[in-house]
């Protein structure tokens, strides 16, 4: 085999000194800078040839399998004459398979490898954006806290100025009447003593009646109230602004309920709005085709009729507006309908851990599993609503899952969000954002359908939410069952308002609905119905209420 000379640089003499020998007259000779370049890669490795580790004069020329090593051919018949032996070219044509699934393997693990990059790229990129977001959240906040807070200081001291400017009026006219009244006095009391010195005789005796209607106008003359000014005619400022908290103070987590908190300090300072219930009429819901008194569950109003869930009688109620029975739909099974909810013409209704469909006259459309039953035969009470009037929403499902489906019977679409459990009745308002009755921490809330609370209503730990609906100005209503009212809670979350229902003659409130003419449809437990016009009318209000403040109507 022939070598190869290599040289940085060709030189005549060192050319032609290789060439007069006769070991290396056949050398080929190459530039180094060529061999750099990989020019003569396949010569070097022709060169290399490697040579067996037992036999030193020996080219490699097989590979032993059993021992994993390459070999001579005098090593197979001596050491390695009962292993299994490959020749070279075979042993390699294997063991470049093996490299190619090795490679394989490797190239997959750097695949794998590349998509966690990803994700984490991602989710860092994803970690900045919400702190971006949630800085500029947090600024926006702060921000109008405090312009919020500089529109309650004016507010204040605008209410100081005029409640002085009306007690200053007050004075400046108690001070005329005092004027007044000495004037009189002292020409009653200049007259008399005139009449007493220097009067004649006829003229004291004709003047006796009148001299005595003067010193009696006199004694009845009225004292001035000189009391000095109570404190009390002027506003408490410390007491309105005890609600504003030091903002360097809050924990990051309290940022949102300053917010919530602020805005029902100040804008009662601004704006309120006086809601008023007219009782228009009363009705009955048990009938003579009852064979039980009725146990109502829920309600819905729609297509002017009312859609009722008599469990004790098994069938659902739809009576008219006036409380007119119109028919009475069951499925012949033993049928306890729970909650109920109108679609269009086709009326949902649950019983047990199905929904039900039925069309406008009345025959059951579809029977649809909304869960295999618990262990131990628990039924879950699952809450229903119509879902921007396209389907049927159901929520409190043991997967903590919501569903939504057409009327056809269709799963629509499927979503979770985090409940404070049990929830105990659904409604959706104008904008499809969900307003859920969450017992957990006797919460109503208004959610997005990505799980974002929009509005919280907190009621009182004593009693518990059993339904809420939002009207068409955006007032939530929720039904106060242990306490016999309505509250209703304005867009912000405040409670505006508290309704007592006994004096309407309906005890423990169980639902409401709302009909296309904003009436409301109150029932209770027994299937009494009270029907209501609510009034809304926007008010300004001068004087700032204290924080925790509630309108009570009764």
């Amino acid at each position: 085999m022939k070598a190869i000379l290599i040289s940085s640089h060709y030189e005549s003499r060192c050319s032609d000194g290789h060439n007069a020998s006769s070991t290396t007259w056949n050398h080929k000779k190459v530039l180094l800078k060529d061999i750099r370049k990989g020019s003569y890669d396949k010569e070097l490795r022709n060169l290399l040839r490697l040579t067996c580790s037992q036999h030193k004069d020996k080219e490699i020329e097989y590979f032993c399998d059993t021992c994993h090593t390459p070999i001579c051919l005098a090593c197979v018949f001596l050491e390695h004459r009962e292993h299994i032996c490959l020749t070279a070219s075979e042993a390699v044509v294997a063991q470049k398979d093996r490299l190619v699934n090795y490679a394989a393997k490797v190239n997959e693990k750097l695949q794998h490898l590349e998509n966690e990059k990803k994700v984490v790229c991602e989710n860092f990129a994803r970690v900045n954006k919400h702190q971006t977001e949630a800085n500029a959240n947090i600024e926006k906040q702060i921000e109008g806290i405090i312009a919020q807070i500089e529109r309650h200081r004016q507010q204040a001291l605008q209410l100081v100025e005029d409640r002085i400017e009306e007690t200053l009026k007050q004075c400046n006219s108690q001070v005329e009447q005092a004027y007044l009244k000495i004037t009189l006095a002292k020409g009653c009391l200049e007259f008399c003593e005139t009449m007493i010195v220097h009067g004649k005789d006829e003229e004291v005796l004709y003047l006796e009646e009148t001299i005595t209607k003067r010193l009696q106008q006199l004694e009845e003359l009225p004292n001035v109230d000189l009391k000095p000014i109570a404190r009390d005619v002027f506003p408490d400022i410390n007491e309105q602004t005890c609600g504003i908290q030091d903002l360097e103070s809050l924990p990051s987590a309290q940022v949102d309920s300053v917010q919530t908190e602020s805005n029902f300090i100040l804008h009662s300072c601004l704006e309120t709005s006086k809601i008023s219930f007219k009782l228009l009429r009363i009705f009955d819901t048990g009938f003579d085709s009852d064979t039980q008194s009725p146990v109502i569950r829920s309600m819905a109003v729609g297509n002017n009729t009312i859609i009722l869930s008599d469990s004790a009688n098994g069938k659902i109620k739809c009576i008219s507006t006036s409380g007119t029975l119109k028919e009475c739909l069951t499925t012949g099974d033993d049928f306890s309908p729970f909650a109920v909810a109108v679609c269009k013409n086709v009326i949902g209704a649950v019983h047990a851990n199905y929904l039900y469909m039925f069309d406008q006259i009345g025959k059951g459309t579809h029977k649809l599993m909304l869960s295999a039953k618990p262990p131990g035969g628990t039924i879950f009470t699952f809450a229903l609503a119509n879902y921007r009037n396209e389907g049927f929403i159901v929520g409190n499902l043991p997967d903590n899952y919501f569903r939504v489906y057409s009327t056809d019977g269709i799963l629509q679409e499927r979503f979770s969000l985090h409940l404070q459990k049990p929830l105990t009745n659904l409604s959706v308002d104008k904008s499809g954002h969900l307003v859920t009755c969450e017992w957990g921490d006797s919460c109503v809330r208004v959610r997005d359908l990505h799980g974002t609370k929009l509005t919280n209503c907190q009621v009182p730990p004593t009693w518990k939410p059993f339904a809420a609906h939002e009207d068409r100005n955006g007032f939530i209503y929720v039904v106060n069952n242990s306490q016999h009212a309505v509250s209703v809670f304005d867009p912000d979350g405040t409670d505006i308002l508290h309704h007592a229902t006994i004096p309407d003659g309906l005890q423990k409130p169980l639902n409401l609905a709302f009909d296309d003419e904003g009436l409301m449809y109150l029932v209770n437990i027994f299937g009494y119905i009270n029907v209501y016009k609510v009034s809304v009318e926007r008010l300004t209000v001068n004087a700032p209420r204290e924080l925790g403040s509630t309108a009570w109507c009764q």
